[in-house]
C-alpha cells in the first residue's frame, strides 16, 4: 500500500512527528510531499502517483481530476485537520473514496482553547499583562469582568461549536 502525505513542509512538521511516520510505515510505503508550497503541480502528481491513501491537512490543494487520475486505486483520504471541505471535489465524490477527518478529535481541544481565551478576554488577562510589563499595576483592573451572566454567540454547530455549548452549560 502507498500512502501519500500532502502537507507543506512547515505544516507537516507541526502535525506529524517521527512516531507517526514509523506507525504509517508499518502499513505501507510513504510518499511525503517535501516542499514549502504546492506550486509545482508535476511534483505534487508524482508524490500522489499510485497512492492508495492520501493524507491531507490545512492548505492541501483540492483533490482534482489530475491528482485522482494518477492514483486510480485510491481507497481513502484522511484529512488531518478539521473539515475536509477544502480538499473535496465532485470528482473525489464520484470516485466513492472513503473520507475521514480529524474534526471530532481536535474539536474538543479547539473549543477548550477558545473558552480559555474567552475567559482570559473577560478577565482582561492579556491587557493586564501588558500593563504590568509597562509598570502599570491597577489602572485597568476595574475593567475586569467575570465570565458569568454574559451573552456568548456560537457561530457554528460543527464539532467545535457543539463542544463549546457543552462547556458553556457547565
Amino acid at each position: 500500500m502507498k500512502i501519500a502525505i500532502l502537507a507543506k513542509t512547515a505544516q507537516r512538521t507541526n502535525v506529524f512527528d517521527d512516531t507517526y511516520f514509523d506507525r504509517m510505515r508499518k502499513h505501507g510505503e510513504l510518499s511525503i510531499f517535501n516542499q514549502d508550497d504546492f506550486n509545482d503541480r508535476a511534483y505534487l502528481l508524482d508524490v500522489c502517483r499510485g497512492a492508495n491513501v492520501i493524507i491531507t491537512t490545512w492548505g492541501t490543494p483540492k483533490l482534482e481530476k489530475d491528482i485522482l487520475e494518477v492514483c486510480p486505486d485510491l481507497q481513502c483520504v484522511i484529512h488531518a485537520a478539521g473539515t475536509p471541505k477544502p480538499v473535496i471535489t465532485p470528482e473525489l465524490i464520484d470516485k466513492k473514496v472513503r473520507l475521514t477527518a480529524s474534526n471530532i478529535a481536535i474539536g474538543e481541544g479547539v473549543a477548550e482553547t477558545a473558552l480559555a481565551l474567552m475567559i482570559g478576554a473577560c478577565k482582561k488577562f492579556f491587557w493586564l499583562c501588558q500593563d504590568t510589563a509597562n509598570g502599570m499595576w491597577a489602572e485597568n483592573k476595574p475593567k475586569v469582568k467575570d465570565f458569568y451572566d454574559i451573552k456568548v454567540g456560537i457561530v457554528s454547530g460543527g464539532m467545535v461549536g457543539r463542544h463549546m455549548v457543552k462547556l458553556l452549560k457547565n
